[in-house]
């Protein structure tokens, strides 16, 4: 019996030394596990273009995309996004209080050098008005989502 264990374990750390050492075994290549950091795969193409569509829809820079002034990465980032959107003529509105002058002026040099022509686009201050919406909509379901199941007049309105 004793014996027989010793022939296992020979025979089982001989299998393991000669498998260990075998020289024709490649490592695995990085890609195999992490995908590309390029656009090539489908996902990130598909978030890109999400994220392009949203950014054309909303189309409007807030005080946090600028540093004195000027454009910073973040805003510069959605410009780009609002031009990847593709369309032959683009507006952006700046929704910030006080001068926006140098500001506006910022984004048209920005978009100037982005390789548009000053007829392509146009800069805008205030809110986007096409993004929008009254609450009315929005809150004609709300009586229905109450446990009470009485009328409410705090809708006033909202038709019923």
């Amino acid at each position: 019996m004793n014996q027989i264990k010793r022939i296992v374990l020979g025979t089982s750390l001989l299998t393991l030394l000669l498998a260990g050492c075998d020289e024709t075994s490649k490592p695995v290549a990085r890609e195999q596990f992490f995908t590309p950091e390029d656009n090539t795969n489908v996902q990130r193409q598909v978030m890109n273009r999400q994220a392009s569509t949203g950014a054309a829809y909303d189309a409007t820079l807030y005080d946090f995309h600028f540093d004195g002034g000027k454009l910073n990465s973040t805003g510069e980032a959605k410009v780009d996004r609002i031009l990847a959107n593709g369309g032959a003529s683009k507006k952006i509105y700046i929704d910030m209080t006080g001068d926006t002058a140098a500001i506006e002026s910022a984004v048209a040099d920005y978009l100037v050098a982005s390789g548009l022509t000053t007829d392509q686009f146009a800069v805008q201050k205030g809110a986007n008005p096409g993004i929008s919406a009254p609450a009315g909509a929005g809150l004609k379901g709300l009586d229905r989502q109450r446990d009470s199941g009485e009328a409410s007049t705090d809708t006033a309105g909202v038709d019923k």
